[in-house]
């Protein structure tokens, strides 16, 4: 993993043969972080993959506001008018 400031990548994030998954906190939202992996096998490790997978770190947005209702129609389903109603946001 980089430094998530566009530095090199450069630190060990996990060195385990059976972990696979890891937690990384403290990342500010917007913050693009660089990784790449070596892979450890009987013949040993690999180089680093290239290119580098890179993440955007995000936040949950907000929920919508609620719907406010506009309008309505009863329709005329004789003339091909289906009832609605109208909701904004």
């Amino acid at each position: 993993m980089d430094d998530c400031n566009g530095g090199a990548v450069k630190n060990l994030i996990v060195n385990s043969t059976t972990e696979l998954t890891k937690k990384i906190s403290n990342i500010p939202p917007g913050t693009i972080c660089r990784f790449r992996m070596n892979v450890l096998n009987i013949v040993g490790y690999s180089a680093s993959f290239s290119p580098v997978l890179s993440v955007l770190f995000a936040e949950i947005p907000n929920a919508p506001l609620v719907p406010e209702y506009v309008d309505r129609s009863g329709g005329d389903e004789t003339i091909g008018k289906k009832p609605y109603i109208t909701i904004r946001w």
